[in-house]
């Protein structure tokens, strides 16, 4: 029974055993924190591990070029956070046009992880107008003469902190001398350390997605 591994090392394993154990009918669920990630089968894993094309191209235009998941907290505004909370769903929506009504196995799983992606920042734009209400009830949109920026920090950090297990478990399909794979935990380090600075978090207690056996 696997339980409680990162992608990375399940698949460190897979390589290291071979083919002597049959994992074609396993399926697997990825958690973190309140999420998870359901039905995943193994050639899902596997077809996934060997396209890195695909995985680059994600990981670039949902992380690497989306300064919302990992620019400095304190440089922010809300009206900024929104907007960029909103071109991000919308290049999520671009990657799921591509992928989700494939059936290749990898594509399957990409789709799986956008989703999850996609109703994170939903949620995260949710808090943002949220907190505008209950800061100002006269308020029913955001625009340019807000500028309270308090609440960033908390709404910025759950987002975060829900988000980047993703990040995390997409970029460990790729090899570790992968140049967007470096990037990423380059991206990834330096938001880790905004959470910890801003959102009280430390590096035992933020979210980590884990593989488990179904």
């Amino acid at each position: 029974m696997i339980e409680a591994i990162t992608v990375e090392a399940f698949l460190s394993i897979i390589s290291s055993i071979g083919g002597s154990i049959d994992l074609s009918k396993k399926e697997f669920s990825i958690k973190w924190g309140s999420f998870e990630i359901k039905g995943i089968k193994f050639p899902m894993i596997k077809a996934l591990a060997e396209n890195p094309a695909k995985m680059e191209k994600v990981l670039s235009t949902i992380f690497i070029q989306k300064r919302i998941m990992w620019f400095d907290m304190k440089m922010e505004r809300t009206l900024d956070c929104v907007t960029s909370l909103n071109d991000l769903k919308n290049k999520i929506n671009e990657e799921l046009k591509v992928f989700e009504n494939s059936e290749k196995s990898e594509d399957k799983l990409i789709t799986s992880y956008l989703f999850a992606l996609k109703n994170i920042s939903i949620e995260c734009e949710k808090d943002f107008k949220n907190s505008i209400r209950n800061a100002d009830e006269s308020k029913s949109e955001i625009d340019e003469s807000w500028e309270s920026e308090e609440d960033i920090p908390e709404v910025l950090g759950k987002f975060r902190n829900n988000s980047y297990p993703i990040i995390q478990s997409l970029m460990e399909y790729l090899k570790k001398d992968n140049v967007i794979r470096n990037q990423c935990i380059e991206k990834l380090n330096s938001g880790k350390d905004q959470l910890i600075k801003f959102y009280n978090v430390n590096n035992e207690n933020m979210n980590e997605a884990l593989l488990y056996e179904e």
